[in-house]
């Protein structure tokens, strides 16, 4: 158990580390508008990740003690993401036309209702749990950036200083991500397995707080119907490259980092304790430590995440119109969500899904050198960045 605690602390004090050797830490602000917006995006959108990452430890564990098969708890997942698939279809839609303020507070509703289904031992009433889940997934990944981007162009500030909240969203992101594992293997550790989503509640709770209070509402394009938002988005992304490159680049990387979340857990189990119980998941989930083969190859791809986060939505920002930009970015999660679907549910083994995982990678980073390619030889005009 020692080895778990001690990775752990070695990896944090690198973290911190890392993270004031780069100058970020001890960057001044001059302008004091910006610091603000900054302030009121990162509180509001770190509490709705922080109430993500409390649950993802123990899900599968937590499954595993109800006494779920492992086709069960694949099942289970995949209607997740196959939720998160078709409401992906809507939601987005929804955020543009009636407000992404709104759709931000209908995440922590849903999300919600998520975790109260995790009280309960029985498949049909977690089944409903994934659902609501899945949907609020699509919502965390598309209406939280959406406003942050309109917000920002609304007032004016720079494209280096957009890039510069996702750089700092990232970062906290991941301190939280770490956090949140300690907290959820305390907890779990004292109430049991369902006590992190419990935990997770309370952020909810207090996320809804802080939306009402701190953000004002903005929209795409509030008087165009649902049809022509998603005939818009469609063509948006048809007839613009560098636009239908993000959603194949996104759907590749994405898709191989929720195989690689869902499939930790039995992967780490057979190779450590016998007792599943014993086994520190919020730690490890913090630190991903185990043995130094598994750690490296843990620790390459850790780093590649974090880059992948901030220079992405940066480029969304850029090249995402504004007036669709949540159902553009909901509809780059269909696919994505279609290839977690079909992996899980065939139930390959091991090693096969991390093969899988590979060539999606290598898939994307052809399709991301492609569109670097495209961006060097060829002048993007600014997109259409309105909004309400």
């Amino acid at each position: 158990m020692n080895v778990f605690w001690l990775s752990f602390c070695f990896l944090s004090v690198v973290c911190i580390l890392l993270y004031y050797s780069s100058g970020k830490g001890v960057q001044s602000q001059d302008d004091r508008e910006f610091f603000l917006f900054q302030q009121t995006y990162l509180c509001v959108y770190l509490l709705a990740v922080g109430a993500d990452w409390l649950q993802g430890p123990y899900v599968y564990v937590l499954y595993e003690s109800y006494g779920m098969t492992s086709y069960q708890i694949n099942l289970l997942f995949g209607v997740g993401f196959g939720s998160s698939m078709l409401s992906g279809t809507f939601i987005g839609i929804f955020a543009d036309q009636y407000g992404r303020r709104l759709n931000c507070v209908v995440f922590a509703f849903l999300y919600i209702g998520s975790c109260i289904t995790k009280h309960f031992p029985h498949f049909s009433i977690l089944l409903v749990g994934r659902v609501l889940g899945g949907m609020a997934t699509s919502i965390l990944f598309s209406a939280f950036e959406s406003w942050a981007v309109c917000e920002h162009n609304k007032r004016g500030f720079t494209e280096l200083q957009l890039g510069l909240i996702f750089s700092k969203a990232t970062f906290f992101n991941s301190v939280i991500s770490i956090a949140a594992g300690y907290v959820a293997q305390v907890v779990a550790d004292i109430y049991g397995y369902v006590a992190p989503f419990d935990v997770s509640i309370i952020f909810l709770v207090v996320l809804i707080v802080c939306i009402l209070k701190l953000w004002n509402e903005n929209y795409g394009d509030s008087n165009s119907n649902s049809t022509v938002s998603f005939a818009t988005a469609g063509k948006v992304i048809l007839n613009d490259k560098k636009v239908f490159l993000l959603g194949i680049i996104q759907s590749l990387f994405e898709s191989a980092m929720y195989v690689f979340v869902l499939k930790w857990t039995p992967l780490l189990t057979p190779k450590t304790l016998i007792d599943n119980s014993a086994i520190p998941h919020g730690i490890i989930f913090s630190s991903f430590m185990i043995k130094v083969c598994v750690l490296l190859s843990f620790f390459g791809f850790e780093i590649c995440v974090g880059i992948f986060w901030p220079s992405f939505a940066t480029m969304r920002g850029h090249f995402v119109p504004e007036k669709v930009r949540s159902t553009i970015m909901n509809i780059f999660r269909i696919p994505l969500n279609l290839i977690v679907l079909l992996v899980l549910l065939q139930d390959f083994s091991t090693e096969t899904t991390f093969f899988l995982c590979t060539f999606s990678l290598l898939s994307a980073c052809i399709a991301q050198h492609v569109l670097y390619k495209l961006t060097n030889h060829h002048h993007h005009p600014e997109p259409h960045n309105e909004c309400v």
